[in-house]
């Protein structure tokens, strides 16, 4: 073989195995970061009662009846039903009033006339946690700062949304977890509430977990 077409083919070699190290880096801190999430089943969540696992709580998760949730947790002050409406659709809720803070569970919502609109046929869409007594598999809860969360996850990975108030925050992780979190950083007290649109690298590392949801 030439020693032109030798030192060419030794190049094109070596670019692709650097390529594939690459890849193969990349796609194991994914699948490691990933396992983070998965990994505690709904049988583990159980194990320990202040858990945040992508399933729910130990006392509800995702999908169960709302009718037949047992509510077993110590720290559990009084349970109140409510109803969430909008113009067309409705939902069943339960507001769980804590030692400290609340977790509003809220049932899939259906179209206002639905047959199956009541309280027996509703099941669990969405948990809604203000409370600093609920921790996830990395130990992010209400309090927590967005620079303890993005050391979890590379931007990308990031789905931000504008929440409901003035900076206000709302990010998803939808390619590894339901788990979504609602953040709050300062802002001007003259912002349009719900106008402002971010980026990952506009949010401040000091911005505050205000809330923590599980999502169907």
């Amino acid at each position: 073989m030439p020693t032109n077409m030798y030192k060419l083919t030794t190049l094109i070699v070596t670019l692709l195995l650097v390529a594939c190290a690459k890849d193969d880096k990349a796609g194991t801190q994914y699948a490691a970061m990933n396992g983070i999430q998965t990994v505690k089943k709904s049988e583990d969540c159980d194990k320990e009662t202040n858990n945040i696992c992508n399933q729910g709580l130990s006392f509800v998760k995702i999908g169960d009846s709302l009718a037949g949730l047992d509510f077993k947790n110590a720290n559990i002050k009084s349970v109140k039903d409510t109803v969430l409406s909008t113009e067309d659709y409705s939902a069943f809720g339960k507001i769980v009033t804590l030692n400290e803070g609340t977790i509003t569970i809220e049932s899939t919502p259906v179209e206002k006339g639905e047959s199956n609109n009541d309280l027996i046929h509703a099941h669990v869409g969405a948990i809604r946690i203000q409370s600093t007594l609920f921790s996830t598999a990395e130990n992010i809860k209400v309090g927590s700062t967005f620079a303890e969360l993005k050391s979890l996850y590379p931007d990308s990975l990031m789905v931000v949304e504008p929440g409901n108030g003035a900076g206000e925050i709302e990010i998803k992780v939808p390619k590894v977890t339901r788990i979504n979190y609602t953040l709050q950083q300062k802002t001007d007290a003259n912002a349009t509430l719900g106008g402002e649109i971010y980026e990952v690298s506009a949010i401040a590392s000091d911005a505050k977990v205000s809330a923590i949801m599980i999502m169907q």
